[in-house]
């Protein structure tokens, strides 16, 4: 018999495969219907097209939250792993969300009642005026080494 702390027990969301020993994660989640529509719909209001990429990822960092651990952790003990596959068949199989294919293997996920409003971040076209560039530089300009750090992860 394994020790308690190894016993699969009801995820708090999701549905764990099996669990990793004294973390109280499932090494592999299947998320539902719901929280995938909740990844895409984020995903829109961020104004970024729900690639499969981006969806998937987006449903790690909901997990990471859940979870509490960071969603950058590669290690066994990081973020479960979701079958982007899965992820495919459920936007396939919910009313509401098209599915249509990208470049190569990739696919993008509209909500049929909601407006596409994204963000073209390969865009060479810049919306913005050159005074605020000019601001901008200056503004770094005024900062020190210590200061000059951006922030990373999410899709930076």
């Amino acid at each position: 018999s394994s020790p308690a702390r190894c016993r699969p027990t009801a995820a708090p969301r999701g549905s764990p495969t099996k669990m990793r020993c004294g973390t109280g994660m499932p090494v592999g989640w299947h998320p539902t219907r719901v929280e995938v529509v909740a990844a895409v719909r984020s995903l829109y209001k961020d104004a970024l097209k729900p690639y499969g990429r981006l969806i998937l990822k987006r449903v790690r960092e909901r997990a990471a939250e859940e979870y509490g651990v960071n969603e950058d952790d590669e290690s066994p003990s990081g973020v479960p792993r979701v079958d982007p596959r899965l992820l495919r068949r459920i936007a396939l199989n919910t009313p509401g969300m098209q599915v249509e294919p990208e470049d190569g293997k990739e696919y993008s996920v509209h909500l049929v009642k909601m407006p596409a409003n994204f963000v073209d971040v390969s865009s060479a076209e810049d919306p913005y005026p050159e005074e605020l560039w000019c601001q901008v530089a200056e503004y770094f300009e005024t900062l020190s080494c210590e200061d000059m750090i951006l922030p990373g992860g999410r899709y930076a």
